[in-house]
């Protein structure tokens, strides 16, 4: 019989350490073709093909699902006790650290049933992930199997089984014009208001899309979080934020334009853009938030003078680079906990601007929220899920939204999100290529 003395001084077993095979591969290979060779796994994917970044995460060794208000800051956790107990043995020296792959939602919890398999927040360590970086391609192995499990199940614990109906376009200027009188009465500066348009498709081809997004929009991260049967896919030009060492990147995207019809017209719409009042506070309400928020934790702080015009194949917006040194260590979850959701998919004052959408819109799941990666040295890349949707029971839901800010126009801004998600929409079928190409 062990003493209670004994029993109380009993060491704690040790956490076991996850082995993690490293190996070369060939520098050419396709992420989209790996997929489609095991398209019956869980599959995460990411690629910026202008950052020459590629990664794609297959199966399931380590899942990390949380929810509510701490969904970020216990991912946060689980995912470096993860990271730091990855044993790569003799792995060669120049090979890149391993990554967690995933993202969560714009909300602390989803609700409806087609995001039945979606947590508000979820990464995977992968059971085999492929890495191509600086010209180069790596895979990583694992044997491991564990699960970190915080989330409730989705759809029991919001009592939804199924989605309101689409939009129409009275509705949406009838909300905002009453986002307009809230704005005129003082209760909000911004919101930022989404639609969703759907269509059955049960012939979808979800990698041939993906193949058309990469393709067309290289400026872009293209994504795809594929848990088993529904996917969450689409091509967003916002980052988040980056993270390596003790430099923190995050960007201000917010003022919206079409492209002209010709050279002249699109050099006029773009000095429109650059001093439209309308644009110009809808822009500074995110980048006043993102300066507010990193003072707090960033000893330096650079940011771009005036925005720049940025372009992309469905619009032009304005956009702020901030660049800062962290005072101290920080994982990236914590930090997106703390700028998510920014003024740029959300609104002024935030609590406000989120109660709102809560009670007035569709629900957003993983839209407007973020995917990415992270890996064992720090460093991350997070990007705001935009030009996105969500393939469920062979069917595709696009969202797409705008800024309401005074001075917008409900028609003007209904043109905006159609803009937004011709984005996604031009990319679902073979047919839209000519369209792609000419953008």
């Amino acid at each position: 019989m062990v003493s209670e003395t004994k029993d109380k001084t009993a060491k704690k077993p040790k956490t076991p350490t996850i082995p993690v095979r490293v190996r070369l591969v060939e520098t050419q290979i396709d992420m989209l073709s790996i997929m489609r060779d095991h398209a019956d796994k869980p599959l995460v994917y990411w690629e910026h093909p202008d950052g020459g970044e590629a990664m794609l995460g297959i199966g399931e060794a380590i899942r990390i699902e949380t929810s509510g208000e701490s969904r970020l800051h216990d991912a946060a956790t689980a995912v470096r006790d993860v990271l730091d107990r990855l044993d790569l043995g003799g792995a060669p020296d120049d090979a890149p650290a391993p990554v967690v792959l995933g993202g969560f939602s714009f909300g602390d919890s989803i609700a409806g049933h087609a995001w039945r398999e979606f947590a508000p927040c979820r990464f995977v360590l992968a059971e085999t992930t492929y890495l191509f970086r600086l010209g180069r391609a790596w895979c990583f192995e694992t044997d491991y199997r564990e699960e970190f499990h915080a989330a409730e199940d989705n759809v029991e614990a919001n009592g939804a089984s199924s989605e309101p109906a689409e939009e129409s376009d009275k509705s949406w200027d009838s909300r905002v014009r009453r986002s307009l009188a809230r704005i005129d009465a003082g209760d909000l500066d911004k919101i930022v208001l989404s639609r969703s348009v759907s269509h059955q498709d049960p012939d979808f081809d979800l990698l041939a899309a993906l193949d058309r997004m990469r393709t067309n929009r290289t400026s872009c991260a293209t994504f795809c979080v594929k848990p088993a049967e529904t996917a969450f896919f689409g091509s967003t030009p916002e980052m988040l934020l980056h993270t390596e060492g003790n430099q923190l990147k995050t960007q201000a995207m917010a003022g919206t334009i079409a492209h002209g019809i010709d050279p002249a017209d699109e050099r006029d719409r773009m000095n429109a853009l650059r001093t439209s009042a309308k644009d110009r506070r809808e822009h500074q309400a995110v980048v006043g938030f993102l300066k507010n928020t990193l003072e707090g934790i960033c000893t330096v702080m650079i940011t771009d003078p005036e925005p720049a015009v940025v372009r992309y194949p469905e619009a032009m917006h304005l956009r702020t680079r901030i660049h800062s040194r962290l005072r101290a260590p920080a994982e990236p979850l914590e930090l997106a906990a703390l700028i998510h959701p920014t003024p740029a998919v959300c609104g002024v004052p935030q609590d406000r601007a989120s109660q709102l959408l809560a009670d007035e819109e569709r629900a957003r799941g993983w839209y407007t929220g973020s995917v990415g990666w992270i890996d064992a040295d720090g460093t991350s890349s997070l990007s705001v899920a935009l030009r996105s949707a969500l393939l469920s029971d062979g069917e595709v839901t696009m969202w797409a939204g705008a800024g309401i800010v005074s001075g917008s126009d409900p028609a003007a801004e209904r043109e905006e999100v159609e803009l937004k998600l011709n984005a996604v929409r031009a990319h679902l079928t073979a047919a839209g290529d000519q369209e792609c190409n000419e953008a």
